[in-house]
């Protein structure tokens, strides 16, 4: 008797993909039911967790930084989508070559939670292998301002010291 269940329906389609992958070798088939899985239930995490894992263990960086943009659509939660995002970054910065669109992913996490630890250290670190000079004191100068909003000495204080040396060193004015 078939069942029409979803619940059930998803359970078979799970056990279906893990015999492909962990039995059968067939990872590109066991790919394409986590991706039918995620059509019927976007926010299933257990697929999009194996996707992932399949996709990083093939080097298929395009499929994963488009499987990670779908998961940001549907996240929740603030906190979910940046987490997302710092994977996308790095993705866009380490295997892609594009600074430029890792910066502004970074950005994106920083719009909508700006205290975020991660994306703004890792946004400081990238405009600076970049050159930006320019927007890392700008960065840096917000990132000041979002610490003394929230009264934290400490990233104040070492985010003032860094802008020291890059306005004391790659911007200072040459005469």
């Amino acid at each position: 008797q078939l069942s029409t269940d979803a619940a059930e329906i998803s359970r078979l389609m799970h056990q279906a993909a893990d015999v492909l992958e962990t039995r059968l070798g067939k990872k590109d088939d066991a790919v394409a039911m986590y991706l039918r899985i995620l059509e019927q239930e976007p926010t299933d995490v257990q697929a999009a967790a194996r996707l992932r894992a399949l996709y990083e263990g093939q080097d298929r960086f395009e499929e994963l930084a488009k499987l990670l943009g779908r998961l940001v659509d549907v996240a929740e939660t603030a906190q979910a989508r940046s987490l997302l995002r710092v994977d996308i970054a790095r993705i866009q910065g380490e295997r892609f070559g594009a600074k430029r669109d890792a910066v502004d992913t970074l950005r994106a996490i920083l719009e909508e939670e700006p205290d975020h630890p991660t994306a703004a250290t890792q946004l400081a670190a990238l405009l600076e292998s970049m050159g930006a000079f320019g927007e890392l004191s700008d960065h840096l100068s917000a990132q000041i301002t979002r610490a003394e909003e929230r009264g934290d000495a400490k990233a104040e204080q070492a985010d003032r010291v860094r802008l020291a040396t890059v306005l004391e060193g790659p911007l200072a004015d040459p005469k």
